[in-house]
Order: C-alpha cells, then structure tokens, then sequence
C-alpha cells in the first residue's frame, strides 16, 4: 500500500510539474553592486548578459568586443527565442499585444530589466512603453543583424523581432550576449524526473518477486 502511495504521488508530481517546468534564471551582478546585469540558466549552465548592459552600443563596437574577451558571444536569433519561450513563455509578435504579453514582458523585465522607458503614440495618445531588446548573431541584410526583445505598450505587450542597422547606437537596444554551455548539457526537467521515479518505483515489486532459480522447489 505504501509503494502505491508512493507511486501515485510520484505520478501526480510529473503532472503537475511538466505543466510548470522552466528553467531557472538567477540575477547576479556583474560589474557593480546591484546592477543584476549577468544572468545564470541553470539549466543550460548558460551566463547571458542583459541587453541592458550593452544599450547604446552598436554591434560588435570596441566595447562589444571588450566583452568577447571575457569569454562571450553573439547569442543567435534561435537562441534568445528558446530562452524567453523556455522561461516566460512567448508573446504575440504583433503590435500593441495583448495583456498575456504585458504579463510575460513584466516577468522579462524582472530578469533582465528595461533598457529604455520610452512613450509611444498609439492615435493621439501618448502610452508607456518600456522596452528591453539585443542584437543577435543573425544577419538579415548587408549590414543589418535581427534584435529580439519584450516591450509593454500601455496596458498590453509584445515581442519585438526585427531588423537593426549595425551602426545603430540606441537607448532601447543592446546585445543578446551569452558564455558558458549549451542545451545539450541541460539537466532533465523536475516533470521526467518524477516520471523516471515511476518507472523506479513500479520496477521495485517486480525485483522482489523474482527469486534465484536455485532457490526453487
């Protein structure tokens, strides 16, 4: 009665958890006390630096490639995709959003913070519109690398994916800029774990009534 206990517990836990596995993202500092700009994925042993770190910074400008010196790189455009869709979930690309993307830009924001608190014009009005987004390795034309990022557009959001020039150097934008593994050294998520505790468990009793030939009557 016990090993069922056990076994349902387990079951119910890979159920619940698959529904609610993500990775885990830790803020630290990086250059100074309290800027949270360096963030560690735990479950891809990935360090990415904000985007807010590097705002204001065209691509691969001198500062960019101070920063490739300490073991960083040009994340891709697939990359920062997996990330935020692994970890807040992905919004609709489309412009204003809907309130499901403000609540996933403010989870974003929380993390990697806002590079720029701009206002937006949606008619005559003017709106909030914080907004967070890096370059990435893809190029999209001569001269011309894709930017993802989250904005919030008054009471709704989006993501942001699109084109930047290379000389850009804007408040708003910065570099996605990563070091460290990748996804093939991720740790199994808490939903198989608990299903292989299952398969553990369930194998148990099986063992116990298996008995040497040697011992038979």
């Amino acid at each position: 009665m016990r090993l069922k206990t056990l076994c349902q517990w387990a079951l119910a836990a890979s159920v619940a958890l698959a529904g609610t596995a993500r990775a885990d993202l830790v803020a630290t500092d990086f250059w100074t006390a309290g800027d949270r700009y360096l963030v560690q994925d735990d479950s891809t042993s990935r360090e990415w630096l904000s985007p807010v770190a590097t705002r204001a910074h065209a691509f691969g400008d001198s500062f960019i490639q101070s920063l490739f010196a300490q073991g960083f790189r040009y994340a891709t455009r697939a990359e920062v995709l997996d990330l935020i869709e692994d970890n807040f979930g992905l919004p609709t690309p489309v412009a204003p959003g809907d309130a499901t993307g403000f609540a996933i830009a403010q989870d974003f924001f929380d993390v990697f913070g806002i590079a720029d608190r701009m206002g937006c014009y949606e008619g005559n009005v003017l709106v909030k519109c914080p907004r967070t987004q890096g370059l990435t390795a893809d190029v999209t034309a001569p001269g011309q690398h894709a930017a993802v990022g989250l904005i919030q557009f008054g009471p709704r959001g989006y993501l942001i994916d699109n084109a930047w020039r290379d000389t850009s150097s804007d408040t708003q934008l910065g570099s996605w800029l990563v070091r460290g593994g990748n996804a093939a050294q991720a740790l199994p998520e808490p939903g198989s774990l608990a299903l292989l505790a299952v398969a553990g468990l369930a194998a148990v009793p099986l063992s116990r009534r298996r008995k040497p030939l040697g011992n038979l009557a």
